[in-house]
């Protein structure tokens, strides 16, 4: 190839890339002016976590979310009306974003990458959330079909009193010891199989021994003869706690599953504050840098 040529071709490749290099750096010229507005969205997606006080999520303990931490998880109302709105908002200004040459495009890709992962991460507080108000409903439900088995328990001994006042003696003592008997045979169970420290066992041995344990001191109580007026109103009130022990150790289940599933999220990785989603966009802001010092070079 003759000199004159080659410096020829060299000056026409020197003028396509610097004209390529003016293209990139007007196209992230705009990029970075529409950037501007993406960043006011985010920055009120992270106004709206930090007024939600998601922190609070790591203070409490995941074994005692009764009804005296309901005020704590009025969050779960804010993540629907407030805080996903505001995200939506500010995921659909980042896929606007402008880009027409192939490295401000893979800037954008990046970056939208990332808002992705932003937005999993805020979805698994939410569920968390939700979970932790579904474990407080259950805590609640055991709570209260705690104190209507006392409730109940309390009118069986009128019931037998009455029983035992209307003449009734013998059917009296006769369902008392019945019951006797069916309340050894519950705290056998729990004494022989029950452990606190294993809530997978605990589970199982609530559904596979004592639920049917009740479930069959019901039907004996309800198969069972009794004609006298007043231990038969005795022995409705006694099914009628039993229904309600029943209740409990459904739900007792329930709090099991939810505690195990609260225990699966690790909150040192979820982002409880606004700070926290800057996190996810260091590729993004090591990529700007890469590529602005490309770009200076070049010039």
């Amino acid at each position: 190839m003759k000199p004159w040529l080659l410096t020829i071709l060299l000056v026409i490749a020197t003028i396509s890339l610097a004209a390529c290099g003016n293209r990139t750096q007007s196209d992230l010229n705009q990029f970075e002016q529409s950037m501007s507005e993406v960043d006011k969205k985010q920055n009120h997606v992270k106004k709206v976590m930090d007024d939600m006080h998601l922190n609070r999520l790591n203070e409490l303990s995941k074994s005692d979310l009764t009804d005296r931490n309901q005020e704590d998880f009025e969050q779960s109302k804010d993540m629907d009306k407030k805080l996903m709105p505001a995200f939506h908002s500010y995921k659909e200004a980042a896929k606007a974003l402008p880009a027409d040459t192939k490295d401000v495009k893979a800037l954008r890709s990046q970056y939208l990458e990332e808002v992705d992962q932003q937005e999993k991460a805020l979805k698994d507080d939410r569920a968390y959330i939700h979970l932790c108000n579904q474990s407080i409903k259950a805590n609640e439900d055991i709570l209260n079909y705690t104190r209507l088995f006392e409730k109940r328990r309390a009118q069986l001994e009128i019931k037998v009193s009455d029983a035992k006042k209307a003449g009734e003696t013998k059917s009296a003592d006769a369902l008392v010891s019945k019951l006797k008997d069916n309340n050894k045979q519950l705290q056998d169970v729990a004494k022989k199989y029950l452990d606190a420290e294993d809530p997978k066992q605990t589970k199982s041995v609530i559904k596979n021994k004592i639920e049917p344990l009740i479930s069959k001191q019901i039907e004996d109580l309800n198969q069972s003869n009794v004609t006298d007026s007043e231990t038969t109103k005795a022995r409705q009130s006694a099914i009628e706690m039993y229904y309600s022990l029943q209740n409990y150790y459904e739900t007792r289940q329930q709090t099991i599953d939810f505690s195990t599933k609260l225990d699966d999220y690790d909150m040192n990785k979820l982002p409880l504050t606004g700070k926290d989603l800057n996190k996810y966009h260091k590729q993004y802001n090591k990529n700007l840098k890469h590529l602005k010092q490309k770009l200076s070079k070049n010039n």
